[in-house]
């Protein structure tokens, strides 16, 4: 008879062979754009690209005429998208952190999760390295995923800005930031949490100790 396996022997499953599973995803798709953008089919943004874009809600705001209105109603276009072309060195940074920075962060963060999933599969749960590595990936979740948001909209400004006329147009770089909230909030639960494992794995040495 077939023995079912002990959910105890490994209970970081199953986010361990989830995150395994988008690690290998997201290597995949950098490598096949590189190689893509080597042989000459595709580019690898910001890099190989002869034209960038960046789309904005908070420049302008114009009337748009259009057939099958019902009276008394209009139509406006409130986002436009603005190209450059041909693109400068700045612009290709500006664009790449903009767009590419938050990217990174994931890559980051499942990284990081895939250590705290090794770590308490090869050390346990209730462990001091395993309260550690949650709490740096709580702390990467707080304040990365704020720092990361603030860059791409200041980037995101500054592309605008260089594709603008500034006597004309002048965006706030702020005005369309968006507060990471969920990330915030997951974020403080993974300390709390980490906060909980290491009082765990004190007291279980006290216990030890005293055995």
């Amino acid at each position: 008879m077939a023995q079912k396996n002990d959910p105890l022997d490994n209970p970081a499953e199953p986010a361990a062979a989830i995150v395994r599973v988008l690690l290998v995803l997201v290597g995949v798709g950098y490598a096949v754009s590189i190689l893509l953008a080597v042989f000459g089919i595709g580019s690898f943004h910001p890099f190989g690209s002869d034209q960038l874009c960046e789309e904005s809600s908070g420049v302008m705001q114009r009337s748009l005429a259009m057939d099958g209105l019902r009276p008394g109603t209009e139509a406006h276009v409130l986002e436009i998208r603005f190209c450059a072309e041909p693109v400068t060195g700045e612009q290709r940074v500006l664009w790449g952190v903009a767009n590419h920075l938050g990217t990174l962060l994931n890559i980051g963060l499942l990284v990081f999760a895939y250590r705290l999933v090794s770590a308490v599969r090869d050390s346990g749960l209730h462990t001091a390295l395993t309260a550690r590595r949650l709490r740096v990936l709580g702390w990467l979740l707080v304040l990365g995923c704020a720092a990361a948001s603030l860059i791409e909209t200041a980037a995101r400004s500054a592309f605008l800005s260089s594709v603008l006329d500034p006597a004309r147009y002048s965006p706030a770089w702020y005005a369309h930031w968006e507060f990471p909230v969920w990330p915030l909030i997951l974020g403080c639960v993974l300390l709390s949490l980490a906060r909980i494992i290491r009082i765990g794995s004190e007291m279980q040495k006290d216990l030890e100790g005293t055995v």
